[in-house]
């Protein structure tokens, strides 16, 4: 019996969760169905130190809203919920980078050749 991949394995909000993808200092990130638009996105629930200044949070939030660049996510939406603060946004599982950037951590270090 094959597993149905739109199975959530939580929810948040409008929000299905379907894959847990990353989990790292900006909270754990997520593979979610939104169930109000139809799409597959990406929700990160944010760790309660990221969320102490809900004010500041929303305002860069709605600072990245007016990004328009393919390498920068797309933010859709800025939420409080029980589950702590979410970021809902664009979601690609391309790797942009591929395995030549693997373990670099900024641009600083890289060298043109």
């Amino acid at each position: 019996m094959t597993q149905d991949p739109f199975a959530p394995i939580g929810v948040i909000a409008h929000y299905n969760l379907l894959e847990r993808i990353d989990s790292a200092g900006l909270g754990d990130l997520y593979r979610a169905r939104d169930t109000r638009r139809g799409r597959t996105v990406g929700v990160r629930v944010l760790p309660v130190d990221f969320t102490d200044d809900r004010a500041g949070l929303i305002e860069r939030a709605q600072a990245v809203q007016t990004l328009s660049h393919p390498n920068a996510i797309t933010v859709f939406d800025v939420a409080n919920t029980t589950a702590g603060s979410t970021l809902c946004s664009s979601f690609s599982r391309v790797d942009r980078y591929g395995p030549r950037w693997a373990g670099v951590r900024s641009t600083s270090a890289v060298r043109s050749t």
